[in-house]
């Protein structure tokens, strides 16, 4: 099969039809262009009619194919800029926390409806227990609830705290609550006390998101 992408000119293909054998018999390059053009070397040579239409036909796919390629791109960089703060952390803490190589907190008050609601999330028991893909989309909002680490209703004033698959509440410590990651051993002080920890807590901008406040921190799986 003839890739028509291979040769620069109509010329250049005829000479790769050319054997050592009509070189030597046909001299000139000219001659044995000629004969090969004239189909004696093979059935299937293209005349210069097609080949040269076939080059039109290859510069016209492969425009449409970079303009295709520009509006993916250009797609794929207006839906990133319409994700929400929290869902760009969590779609880029996702591939981690599947694998098993770091644990990730995650603390979010905000407000659902007209309650407001605040907690402690264990990133890597959430995506073990439920379908994660709805938040990573953003047909779903992830919220605390019972059964996280922590979970506070802000308007009725309820608290709930739970150990979780991967992690362990030290509630009875002198300096307040803390979270010991089970396998590694690490333990994490909430954000606001944690200031002197190596294991810092680091705040998502959510300016555009009224009474909102989200924070995360990552702890490797293997101390």
């Amino acid at each position: 099969m003839v890739l028509i992408d291979d040769f620069e000119t109509y010329e250049d293909y005829l000479d790769s039809l050319i054997s050592e054998e009509d070189s030597r018999y046909l001299g000139e390059v000219e001659f044995a262009r000629a004969f090969v053009e004239l189909g004696y070397r093979s059935s299937g040579t293209l005349s210069r009619a097609n080949f040269e239409q076939g080059k039109l036909e290859r510069a016209a796919e492969m425009s449409i194919n970079n303009r295709d390629k520009k509006k993916e791109s250009s797609e794929s960089e207006m839906k990133e800029e319409n994700l929400s703060p929290l869902q760009k952390v969590l779609r880029s803490k996702f591939a981690t926390t599947t694998k098993g190589e770091v644990s990730t907190l995650l603390y979010i008050a905000k407000r659902r409806g007209s309650t407001e609601v605040a907690g402690f999330i264990d990133m890597s028991s959430r995506v073990k227990s439920e379908n994660f893909l709805p938040y990573l989309t953003g047909s779903k909002q992830l919220f605390p609830k019972p059964g996280d680490l922590t979970f506070v209703n802000l308007t009725s004033n309820r608290v709930q705290s739970t150990s979780t698959l991967y992690w362990e509440i030290i509630s009875d410590s002198p300096e307040g609550l803390k979270f010991q990651h089970k396998a590694s051993g690490t333990i994490v002080s909430p954000p606001l006390i944690s200031k002197r920890s190596k294991f810092r807590w680091v705040e998502v901008n959510t300016d555009d998101q009224e009474n909102t406040r989200i924070f995360y921190c990552d702890v490797k799986c293997r101390s």
